[in-house]
């Protein structure tokens, strides 16, 4: 049964993201301060949403005195971690968890999925003509294991006499929701790997709000490398951005941004690509656009083939840029492997850590022998065969995730 909408929020709403110099505490935590809207009237179970009801933190809002309490070990661990790895700046451009809205998940809720973490995180929302939706982190905890998030997104209606209604959101529908920075940054990210991060930087940051005491499995560190992923992805985001200054503040259930108002991240360097090619003119452009036409070449044959064929000056490139697309075609093989491993619920940390030593030891032996052949690649036929053959594995992947669920 969908979750009912709650707003016994228990945040704080300055909204802001982490500016250079403000840096956050590592190995300590506190306890969220507790704010309670009392706007009064509403929908929903205790919610005090109201008709009209503005966001006024003076007037609607009652701060609880803070309680110090040992942070949970895994929180320490990640904080050791984001300094080992040299990370801390781009950590610190984080929006801190106090800053973001945690509700009380509703009893009837509660009845119907035991497992539930009491509270629920608000994750973004959307402003249409006759209706507000609200997408709502739940946290499905597991003593043994680690716990997995559920996303819901509830449709509010604009008419009063409307029916409220929950229900969950795919996975596969993830890149194309409203959700805030930074989630929205890793949710747009074009890669197998997005979903991980999106839901391991949920998990983290019910830890740093003192919601949860474990999110993740014992003897099991997956999370830091999807977490370190995330982390520098989102830097990249906001970089592009002009800097975190520049990133749309968090908001609230009550405060939800117009839809136009929501900053889109740049396309990636694909598009992009694809877009010169079908622009430019000329016999080269033509000449690329009949080749690469109705090619279902797998990419290992295609670059068999495409080093066979006679090479010229103008259209040879570094062996950085090729190596590059090596490099993605790696992390894409390895993700498929992490994602099949942790689907499996049997199987063991070993395993897991036995998969990522042989990935580790066929990268080496790839890098050792795959470079004299990326040197005979002439980098535009590369580029345009692999962004084909990447595209269609990322479609086949969603297809996958679709039929699961």
């Amino acid at each position: 049964m969908a979750p009912k909408t709650s707003s016994k929020a228990i945040a704080s709403t300055n909204g802001q993201h982490r500016k250079p110099g403000n840096k956050r505490k590592t190995g300590t935590t506190t306890q969220a301060p507790a704010i309670v809207n009392n706007s009064g009237g509403g929908v929903g179970e205790g919610d005090a949403r109201g008709a009209g009801a503005e966001h006024k933190r003076a007037h609607t809002t009652k701060v609880m005195p803070t309680v110090e309490k040992d942070p949970p070990a895994q929180l320490v661990a990640v904080n050791n971690f984001m300094i080992s790895e040299g990370l801390t700046d781009k950590f610190w451009q984080l929006p801190p968890a106090m800053d973001l809205t945690f509700a009380t998940v509703g009893a009837n809720t509660m009845k119907e999925n035991p497992n539930f973490n009491q509270h629920k995180m608000f994750v973004g929302g959307r402003k249409c003509a006759d209706k507000h939706e609200e997408f709502w982190a739940y946290l499905k905890e597991n003593l043994k294991k680690s716990s997995e998030v559920q996303i819901f997104v509830t449709a509010i209606p604009a008419d009063a006499d409307g029916v409220e209604v929950t229900k969950r959101l795919p996975s596969t529908q993830f890149k194309h929701q409203p959700f805030m920075y930074p989630f929205r940054a890793v949710a747009m990210k074009n890669a197998i790997s997005s979903k991980i991060e999106l839901l391991t930087l949920i998990q983290y940051y019910f830890l740093e709000a003192g919601k949860a005491e474990k999110a993740w499995a014992e003897k099991s560190d997956y999370h830091l490398t999807s977490l370190k992923a995330a982390v520098k992805y989102i830097a990249k985001v906001y970089a592009g951005l002009g800097g975190a200054q520049n990133v749309p503040d968090l908001y609230t259930p009550t405060s939800i941004p117009d839809e136009q108002a929501i900053v889109r991240p740049q396309p990636r360097a694909v598009t992009r690509h694809r877009t010169v090619i079908a622009e430019s003119s000329g016999a080269h452009a033509q000449q690329e656009s009949t080749d690469t036409a109705g090619t279902n070449e797998p990419l290992h044959k295609m670059m068999h083939r495409v080093s066979l064929e006679p090479t010229s000056g103008a259209s040879a490139a570094p062996a950085q840029t090729k190596r590059k697309f090596d490099t993605m075609g790696e992390d894409m093989a390895y993700f498929k492997e992490l994602i099949s491993v942790r689907k499996e619920e049997e199987d063991s940390d070993e395993e897991f850590e036995r998969i990522v030593e042989q990935r580790k030891k066929r990268k080496l032996e790839r890098q050792k022998t795959s470079l004299e052949l990326l040197n005979k690649i002439p980098v535009k036929a590369f580029e345009v065969y692999y962004a084909k053959t990447f595209s269609q594995e990322e479609g086949r992947a969603e297809e996958e995730n679709e039929v699961e669920e």
